[in-house]
C-alpha cells in the first residue's frame, strides 16, 4: 500500500516538516504496512520514496496533484491513500481504506466557492483524502494538459469532470477546523481539514493542536 503527499512551491509557504509531520501521524494511524511517497520539487523530504516533480508554472500549485496519476509511478493494482498536508488526522485511517473498497474514492464537496474570471469550478469532489487503485487514475494525468488549467479552477474539478460517479466519503468523516474548537473531537471525524488557519499557525494558538501534529 503506498501513502502519498504533494510539496510544491506556491501560494502557500508548505514546509519540509508538514510532510515529517504527515508521515508521523500515518504511522500512528494506519496500523497497516505501507510506504510513505512525496511528490516534491524540493530536496530531502522525510519519505520512504522521494518523486521529483518540477514546481507548477502559469498554474496554481494543486495542479502538481495531476502527478499522483502518472502510470510510471505506482503500479497497477497498487492501493494508494492521498492526504493533503493541511490537515490533522485524528482517527484510524483503515476506516477510510475500507470504506473505498477498491473504488476511486474522495472527500465530497462542500463549500461555495464558484471559481474565478473563466475557470469554472465542478462541485462534485473535495481531493483533500482520495483512495484508489493505481489504474484507475492513470487516465487522469494521459488525457490531462496545461489547457484544462485555463478552463477549470483545480485537480478535483478535473476529477469530478472525467468520473462525476466516483465514490465519496461520508462528509461528516472530514470537518474543517473552523468547525473544531477543541477536542473531545467529533465522534465521526477522522482527518480535520485544516484550510484556515493552516497547521503552523493553528499549532503556535492551540497547544492541542500542536500535540496531535506532531
Amino acid at each position: 500500500m503506498i501513502v502519498a503527499c504533494v510539496l510544491v512551491q506556491g501560494y502557500v509557504n508548505y514546509t519540509p516538516d508538514y510532510v515529517s509531520k504527515l508521515r508521523s501521524m500515518v504511522k500512528r494511524h494506519l496500523q497497516r504496512e505501507h510506504t510513505f511517497v512525496c511528490l516534491t520539487d524540493q530536496q530531502g523530504v522525510d519519505a520512504d520514496r522521494q518523486w521529483s516533480i518540477d514546481t507548477p508554472e502559469d498554474m496554481h500549485p494543486w495542479w502538481a496533484k495531476i502527478h499522483l496519476f502518472n502510470p510510471k509511478l505506482f503500479r497497477p493494482g497498487q492501493v494508494v491513500m492521498y492526504l493533503d498536508l493541511d490537515v490533522l488526522i485524528v482517527k484510524n485511517l483503515l476506516d477510510i481504506l475500507h470504506y473505498a473498497d477498491g473504488h476511486f474514492t474522495l472527500v465530497p464537496h462542500a463549500g461555495r466557492w464558484k471559481g474565478k474570471g473563466a475557470m469554472k469550478v465542478v462541485p462534485r469532489f473535495n481531493s483533500s483524502c482520495m483512495v484508489w487503485r493505481a489504474e484507475q487514475g492513470y487516465h487522469l494525468y494521459n488525457a490531462w494538459s496545461k489547457g484544462v488549467t485555463r478552463r477549470l479552477w483545480g485537480d478535483q474539478d478535473w476529477i469530478g469532470e472525467r468520473m462525476p460517479h466516483a465514490k465519496t466519503f461520508p462528509l461528516e468523516w472530514f470537518p474543517r477546523l473552523s468547525e473544531v474548537v477543541s477536542p473531545p473531537f467529533p465522534e465521526e471525524a477522522k482527518v480535520i481539514l485544516t484550510k484556515k488557519p493552516k497547521n503552523h499557525i493553528a499549532a503556535e494558538h492551540w497547544p492541542w493542536f500542536k500535540e496531535a501534529w506532531q
